[in-house]
């Protein structure tokens, strides 16, 4: 139930919008990220020296001393992280409670809460495209077998001596990232045209809240993740090879590109405004330009479905830029059935039965 007037609800559309900051502001606001992403990649940390110091041996005895409780915390933490400094940069600056995203969840169509919902189911479900992501590259580390299992598919695919250089190395790790967005890249656009059904669950969510990051139900991610697993693994394969010489620079890189995937994912998804000032945003695809992706203007439909770069967006002609915020109405489909039945039927349930009524429709057809 939607606890906003339709003048509310424009006058909050109009206000996220137009809002401006410093842009001192989004720099600490990325600044703040780095921990959280840090933690997060922190089994690929190249273990030569970096400014005469083995940071990956002190990080290491620093989480092997951590006590249970410790441990916990720093884990907890490193989830709720995104949550807190969103809301506290959005309640800096608008010093109203019902403009933080959180607040917007029980105003979006559907039963109340039902982004929380979704959220903690999507906090306890394997994730088959995130083992391709970041937790490829940790059991690279420690899985001898796995790490093998990499190396031999580089193996195949490039010369041996193409690590001879740091110039080398640096190509090989941008067309590892390059691989890896266009898989992204594709089976999102594959999700649009032929997996709409089961897509539509994502784009149901009426509100930006931060939560309905994770309004994708459990058959979407794995038939994404099977459709991605092929370039996605490639471009991991290339970057693993890159970050495996100890390069840490290349490390850096890596860290800004998982920062920007956490803007994406989380910001992205929120009422807080964050649009990269050019040239950064020629390359990395601004949070905020996700809007557009949700937007119920059908002059939006289709378009920037880049993760973190917008260059194939911009190379296949889907691309949007910040001049086309100002159309926007409003977010997601209003009558879907996604929004008309219990949180748990939506997210587990219905997906298979809409697939499943399309299947049956065109098999009818083709016969």
């Amino acid at each position: 139930m939607n606890n906003f007037t339709k003048e509310e609800n424009r006058y909050f559309l109009k206000y996220i919008i137009n809002i401006r900051r410093s842009k001192v502001t989004y720099i600490v606001l990325l600044l703040a990220l780095i921990p959280r992403v840090i933690w997060m990649t922190r089994d690929i940390m190249p273990d030569s020296s970096f400014l005469s110091l083995n940071i990956k041996l002190n990080f290491d005895n620093f989480i092997n001393n951590l006590n249970l409780i410790n441990s916990f915390s720093i884990k907890a933490l490193s989830v709720g992280w995104p949550f807190i400094l969103i809301s506290l940069f959005e309640l800096i600056k608008s010093k109203n409670i019902q403009h933080l995203s959180l607040a917007r969840i029980h105003s979006s169509k559907g039963r109340k809460y039902a982004d929380l919902i979704y959220y903690i189911l999507s906090m306890v479900e394997f994730k088959l495209s995130y083992l391709t992501y970041f937790a490829t590259l940790g059991i690279s580390r420690f899985s001898t077998g796995f790490k093998t299992f990499l190396n031999n598919i580089y193996e195949s695919l490039v010369p041996l001596d193409v690590f001879s250089n740091s110039f080398t190395s640096f190509i090989m790790f941008i067309l590892g990232l390059l691989i890896f967005e266009l898989g992204m890249y594709i089976s999102h656009r594959i999700s649009h045209a032929f997996l709409w059904e089961i897509h539509e669950f994502h784009h149901s969510a009426t509100e930006m809240n931060i939560l309905n990051h994770s309004r994708v139900g459990t058959l979407h991610q794995t038939i994404n993740g099977i459709i991605d697993l092929p370039l996605v693994l490639l471009g991991v394969v290339f970057v693993n090879q890159a970050i495996e010489q100890g390069q840490w620079p290349l490390f850096v890189l890596w860290t800004i590109f998982g920062i920007a995937g956490d803007c994406f994912g989380f910001i992205g998804h929120s009422s807080l405004k964050l649009v990269f000032p050019k040239p950064i945003s020629y390359i990395f695809l601004s949070p905020s330009l996700h809007w557009l992706h949700h937007s119920d203007n059908p002059k939006h439909f289709n378009k920037n479905f880049g993760r973190v770069l917008c260059i194939w967006d911009q190379l296949f002609g889907t691309y949007l830029d910040e001049s086309n915020l100002k159309d926007i109405n409003g977010f997601g489909i209003k009558d879907s059935e996604y929004n008309k039945f219990n949180p748990l039927y939506c997210y587990y349930v219905l997906p298979i039965k809409k697939l499943y009524k399309k299947l049956k429709i065109k098999f009818r057809v083709s016969l």
